[in-house]
């Protein structure tokens, strides 16, 4: 089989982690199999403040881990995972690039808000997944 389906026809199995991330790149234009140059999660744990990969932050909807990548144009790009967004129903990912008007090469997303990448078949930018 394919996928998942339970036997009344009710839900149907989701996406799975891996399945949402592959989702993202693709929205951001990077290749599956590519590494992030560089990834670090956003919390707020006092005690992590201050460390290379971690970004202290007490809005809980910007928690959850980020992978910067470099698409073949040279822009960067940023696949973001949110595991416990209180304002989405689920875990999902989504993709970013750089706000407009914004140097696509070096702008910085861990500390500059990204604009969202919408998916067009659905126009939203929200991945949902299941655990």
């Amino acid at each position: 089989p394919v996928g998942w389906c339970d036997p009344l026809g009710l839900k149907c199995g989701g996406v799975n982690r891996r399945q949402a991330l592959n989702e993202a790149k693709d929205l951001a234009g990077i290749p599956r199999s590519q590494q992030p140059n560089r990834q670090w999660t956003v919390g707020n744990n006092p005690m992590r403040r201050g460390q290379t990969n971690y970004k202290y932050s007490e809005d809980l909807g910007s928690h959850g881990r980020y992978y910067e990548y470099t698409d073949a144009r040279g822009h960067k790009r940023v696949i973001v995972e949110h595991t416990a967004d209180p304002r989405a129903p689920g875990p999902h990912t989504h993709a970013g690039q750089p706000k407009p008007g914004a140097d696509p090469r070096t702008y910085d997303f861990k500390n500059d808000r990204y604009q969202k990448i919408n998916n067009p078949s659905t126009n939203d930018h929200h991945i949902y997944y299941d655990y």
